[in-house]
């Protein structure tokens, strides 16, 4: 039976071609999560070594590396900025509190702190939860999750940067959530707050600026990436309303005519890529171009793009998308769409290495946010977030207690928490109680 089971399983070398560009981290996380494994070993000296050796059929083995890279393929990167005077030191021993102790960061998920780790300049946090989402006969079907992020210290007015990566919109916004709910206990428990703001490209309220900020991206080649061979450009049309909105004197801009809807406009922006490409290649202004001009008078910018982007030093080359979201998850994607093998300006395609992905991303990730920074002045980005934790945050107070506390002259979290019992129980239709409770003493 021993005999028949081994025979039954491939080598550790048919193994090791099959997952070649897989990797045995990824691999094992997958089975993991996926999959039951059997796993043999003739004694007991190879049971260590058990990580080593995975013993699968062939047959799944196939099937587990089309998946491992399909799913690969579709992993994006996103950023945002957390503000907080607390070192990452302080963070540390704060989440570290947490983890220990249990904590649920959202009831209905079970959202808890599983793992952290931390270097000189960087604190990886990874979150667990349940994801819960209706199947064809209307049942929610429950699904055990994880996410994780890092903040890394950017030793600028107090400001993070927090970096993800992540295959599903929950995973986003499980972090988001877990964010929120940490900038609240901390500020419920006298701590210095953790507030988050996204990297949006409706914060650059200039719609000239927003276009220049695709131009510069096109310039900008982050790592060894030439960036400006563009293959898609898609737009939004921006609020009536919007502050900022340069006008463009006429010099071939004018009205769009009979245009239904929007993908007629990306249709008429994909004619001039190859122009739009040649003035990037040239350095010239994207606005420039007849087309963008249109764009800017009718108030539509530049909310995604996908661009070719050739590493000549190693002959490679991927085609990238970023896509700002909006309405909902304010955030921006990162992905890697194609990838290339380049031989004297051919393409061939050819599927790059997980760890490969990882770094491109990242490269092509810090770009954005590093860019962002030029346009957007990251405290001022946060001052105009505005409070992250407001008076109506508090336990037992609704608009009506929270403008009496604003009367009052606590027009903050914090004038509200530094107050004392008896100065709260002043304030009208608060009391003894409910002062109490809002500064989490006995009631």
């Amino acid at each position: 039976m021993v005999r028949d089971t081994i025979e039954e399983y491939p080598t550790v070398k048919d193994i090791e071609v099959a997952l070649k560009k897989i990797g045995r981290i990824d691999t094992q996380e997958f089975i993991r999560d996926n999959s039951s494994l059997f796993i043999h070993t003739k004694s007991e000296t190879n049971v260590a070594n058990t990580g080593k050796h995975l013993f699968y059929d062939l047959d799944s083995l196939v099937k587990l590396k089309k998946e491992l890279d399909g799913q690969n393929r579709k992993e994006k990167s996103t950023a945002f900025v957390v503000e907080t005077p607390a070192s990452l030191s302080e963070l540390e021993g704060d989440l570290g509190d947490l983890k220990k102790d249990d904590e649920v960061f959202h009831e209905d998920s079970g959202l808890t702190i599983t793992r952290t780790q931390r270097t000189d300049h960087e604190l990886k946090v990874k979150v667990d939860y349940i994801h819960r989402k209706e199947s064809n006969r209307n049942l929610l079907n429950a699904v055990d999750r994880s996410a994780t992020f890092r903040m890394t210290d950017t030793h600028e007015d107090d400001i993070f940067k927090v970096t993800q990566d992540f295959y599903n919109a929950d995973q986003f916004s499980a972090v988001k959530t877990f964010f929120e709910d940490w900038d609240r206990r901390r500020q419920i428990n006298g701590d210095t707050k953790v507030a988050r703001a996204d990297i949006r490209l409706t914060e650059i309220g200039n719609m000239t600026d927003r276009v220049d900020f695709v131009d510069d991206f096109l310039d900008y080649e982050p790592g060894n990436w030439d960036t400006r061979n563009v293959c898609h450009l898609g737009v939004r049309q921006a609020d009536s309303d919007d502050d900022g909105i340069e006008e463009i004197s006429d010099g071939g801009a004018e009205e769009f005519e009979d245009l239904e809807d929007k993908s007629e406009l990306e249709e008429q922006i994909d004619q001039q890529l190859s122009n739009i490409s040649q003035l990037a290649l040239d350095g010239d202004s994207l606005r420039s171009n007849p087309i963008v001009k249109k764009c800017l008078k009718n108030n539509f910018y530049f909310d995604s793009a996908n661009i070719y982007c050739v590493d000549t030093d190693n002959a490679k080359g991927v085609e990238i998308q970023l896509k700002f979201k909006e309405n909902g998850r304010n955030a921006f994607d990162l992905t890697i769409e194609q990838e290339y093998e380049v031989h004297d300006g051919d393409r061939e395609d050819d599927d790059f290495s997980p760890s490969f992905r990882h770094k491109t991303r990242k490269e092509f990730r810090d770009a954005v946010v590093d860019l962002f920074s030029q346009y957007k002045n990251m405290p001022h980005l946060m001052k105009e977030a505005g409070e992250s934790y407001g008076l109506e945050d508090l336990p037992e107070v609704g608009p009506t207690k929270a403008d009496n506390f604003r009367d009052a002259g606590y027009d903050s979290v914090a004038k509200v928490l530094d107050a004392s019992v008896e100065e709260l129980a002043e304030v009208n239709e608060v009391g003894e109680t409910t002062a109490k409770i809002i500064l989490g003493e006995e009631a």
